[in-house]
C-alpha cells in the first residue's frame, strides 16, 4: 500500500467581505487559509496572479479575486488527483473578533461565494515528461561462423531482451495525448460550508469545489511515445542499434554482450569455451543485430499544472453592511 503523508501550511489571510449601503465599507481583517497537503507524489502552491504568496483575499469590491492554483508532479506516481477548495460561512468581524450568529443574514452563507474559471484557456502546462521503462528487444540470425561456434543452424532467429532501466521521457509533442490527463475543476458555489474556526457550524460534509483534476489516461498512444523514444536514441536513423543502446548510456556493453549471450543459449546453442571464439560471437551479432522497444505501461508522469481561477462573491445586498471573515481551505489529494 503506498503511503501518505499529511502537511499542512496555516497562512494568515485577510479573507474578507466589505460591503456598504451606498459605499464599500474599507475595512479588513484576517482570518486563516488554511492549505492541506495529503498527497505523496504532488505538492501544491496557491499563489496571486502576480505569483506572490495567496496570504491577502480582499474581496471587499472586486467580488471577483483571480488566484493561481499550482500543482507539480514530483515523484511520477500514475496516479490521478483532485485539488478541491472548501468555504466556512462568513460572519460579521468586531475588529478581529467574528461576531457569531446563527439567524439568516446573521452570516454569508458560503454558498454565495463560488470557484470559477476567467477564460477557456485557464489551463497551463510545463515540463511534462513520463517515466517509462520500455523492453528493448534484440533480433538477429545465425550466419555461418556463429553456427560453426555454437551448434546453432545457419538463418536461425535470435532473440534477446533488456530491460529494467527507466526512460525519463519529455511529452512536448504529445501534450494533447498525456498519460495523465490534468484540467481545470468543476468550479462551482461552495454549498455546503467548512467549519468556521471561531464560530463553527460547519456542515457535516463541507462542499468540495474542484479546481484543478487529473485522471489517469486509458487510452494513452504509446506508439506515440515508442516512437518518441526510438527518435531520441537513433537520433533521426531509421534503425536501432545495440551500439546506441550504448552511447546513449541506456545499456552498458556488459548489458549488452550478456543478453546476447542469454539469446543463443536461449535458442539452444552452446556458448564457446575459447574466450577468443566468444568474443567472435559476442562481436559479430552486436554488429548486427537490430534493436525494437515496447512500452507497455508507464511508472508515471511529472510536470507542472497550473490554473487561472477566481473567487467569485455573489448578490450581497441582502446583508449589513461591513466586513465579514471565513476560512477558504484548498485540500490536495490522489484519488
Amino acid at each position: 500500500m503506498r503511503k501518505r503523508h499529511l502537511l499542512t501550511t496555516s497562512i494568515i489571510a485577510a479573507a474578507t467581505v466589505a460591503i456598504a449601503s451606498g459605499a464599500i465599507a474599507q475595512e479588513t481583517s484576517s482570518t486563516d487559509l488554511t492549505v492541506v497537503n495529503i498527497a505523496g507524489s504532488r505538492d501544491m502552491t496557491i499563489l496571486s496572479v502576480g505569483g506572490g504568496a495567496f496570504t491577502s483575499v480582499e474581496l471587499g469590491t472586486a467580488r471577483e479575486v483571480p488566484f493561481l492554483a499550482n500543482v507539480t508532479d514530483l515523484f511520477y506516481e500514475n496516479v490521478g488527483y483532485e485539488l478541491n477548495a472548501s468555504m466556512s460561512n462568513l460572519y460579521p468581524l468586531d475588529g478581529t473578533t467574528p461576531v457569531c450568529g446563527t439567524e439568516p443574514g446573521d452570516f454569508i452563507p458560503s454558498g454565495t461565494l463560488s470557484v470559477g474559471f476567467p477564460a477557456e484557456d485557464a489551463f497551463a502546462l510545463g515540463d511534462v515528461s513520463a517515466l517509462a521503462e520500455p523492453v528493448f528487444t534484440l533480433t538477429g540470425t545465425v550466419s555461418g561462423t556463429i553456427a560453426s561456434l555454437t551448434g546453432l543452424t545457419v538463418g536461425d532467429p535470435l532473440i534477446g531482451t533488456l530491460d529494467g532501466q527507466q526512460l525519463d521521457v519529455a511529452l512536448d509533442e504529445l501534450l494533447n495525448t498525456l498519460p495523465l490527463d490534468a484540467a481545470n475543476g468543476a468550479g462551482g458555489a461552495f454549498a455546503a460550508p467548512l467549519a468556521h474556526p471561531v464560530c463553527g457550524a460547519g456542515a457535516t460534509t463541507p462542499t468540495p469545489v474542484g479546481v484543478q483534476t487529473g485522471d489517469p489516461n486509458d487510452t494513452f498512444d504509446f506508439a506515440a511515445l515508442e516512437a518518441t523514444i526510438f527518435d531520441l536514441i537513433a537520433d533521426g536513423a531509421l534503425t536501432l542499434s545495440p551500439a546506441d543502446l550504448v552511447s546513449e548510456d541506456i545499456f552498458s556493453q556488459a548489458g549488452i554482450d550478456g543478453a546476447i549471450r542469454q539469446a543463443i543459449l536461449d535458442a539452444g546453442g552452446t556458448l564457446p569455451l575459447l574466450s577468443s571464439e566468444l568474443d567472435t560471437v559476442v562481436a559479430e551479432l552486436r554488429s548486427t543485430m537490430t534493436v525494437t522497444l515496447d512500452v507497455a505501461a508507464l511508472l508515471g508522469q511529472t510536470g507542472i499544472y497550473n490554473t487561472v481561477a477566481e473567487l467569485v462573491v455573489g448578490d450581497l445586498t441582502s446583508f449589513d453592511a461591513g466586513t465579514y471573515g471565513g476560512r477558504l481551505e484548498f485540500t490536495l489529494i490522489d484519488k
